[in-house]
């Protein structure tokens, strides 16, 4: 699967937003407990990974609102796309989360 890192669209208006809207949050939910046990850089993933996890629709729309960062990077033979909670994403996660579960 070729993803274009230059224009990240949003997916076509006809999927409904509630379909995606469990697998948005819960990536969110993922990556800041993946944070507070491992730290933000031993929780990067690539962007693969989170596309097979939570499916394009989902990572594509948590990018384009600013919840997650989408950086490029050289490792190895091949550049690979990884993708980490944005200080949005975190803060996002903090408000929503129920009181007293991130303290």
């Amino acid at each position: 699967m070729i993803i274009s890192f230059i224009s990240l669209r949003l997916p076509p208006p006809c999927l409904k937003k509630t379909e995606n809207e469990k697998d948005i949050k819960a990536m969110l939910y993922d990556f800041f407990y993946m944070e507070m046990y491992f730290g933000t850089a031993e929780s990067a993933q690539s962007l693969e990974r989170l596309i097979q996890r939570y499916g394009t629709a989902a990572v594509l729309e948590n990018i384009a609102e600013g919840n997650l960062t989408l950086r490029r990077h050289s490792c190895g033979e091949a550049g690979r796309a990884l993708c980490w909670l944005s200080e949005q994403g975190r803060d996002f996660v903090k408000k929503s989360a129920t009181p007293g579960i991130l303290s």
